[in-house]
């Protein structure tokens, strides 16, 4: 909604073996090209906000007009923020993962866009319940939605 379904975007993962990352980093990347943004690199960070830092910088000298980034975890997100402001870029939407209370102090104050929260009580709940099926041999869904909210200036106080 941030772009208007244009512009460019850079994603930063994590360690590209991990299935969380991929699949963070996967889905975000089908949903931008669907709403008719373009990824204009993909590149890891390992997780470690001091690497999405030095990626992010990377990321800026090749692509200078460039409008938004997504971050697979908040730290990675965080260190893009730092590069951004060192470069003193303006206006570019970056977006992060797991709304951690840097990233909700940060939404506050006017730097980071969004960050997505899961639900670790869902994820828990659910867990249990198919594991009690599994143990009773009972089939279990091959994905299951615990779910996820964005966290933007508007409800970022529930998340403190």
């Amino acid at each position: 909604k941030a772009l208007n379904n244009k512009g460019k975007v850079a994603l930063i993962t994590g360690v590209l073996s991990q299935q969380t990352h991929i699949d963070r980093s996967g889905g975000a990347e089908d949903a931008l090209k669907a709403c008719g943004i373009t990824v204009v690199a993909k590149q890891p960070a390992d997780s470690l906000r001091d690497k999405g830092q030095t990626v992010m910088e990377n990321i800026l000298t090749a692509n200078p007009d460039l409008n938004g980034v997504f971050a697979t975890n908040d730290l990675m997100a965080l260190g893009a923020l730092e590069a951004i402001k060192a470069a003193k870029k303006t206006g570019i939407v970056v977006v992060g993962f797991d709304a951690n209370p840097d990233a909700i102090a940060s939404i506050l104050a006017g730097g980071m866009t969004a960050s997505v929260a899961q639900s670790p009580t869902n994820m828990g709940k659910f867990g249990v319940e198919n594991a009690l099926k599994a143990i009773k041999g009972e089939t279990i869904a091959k994905v299951i939605d615990t779910g996820t909210v964005v966290v933007d200036k508007s409800n970022a106080d529930k998340y403190k």
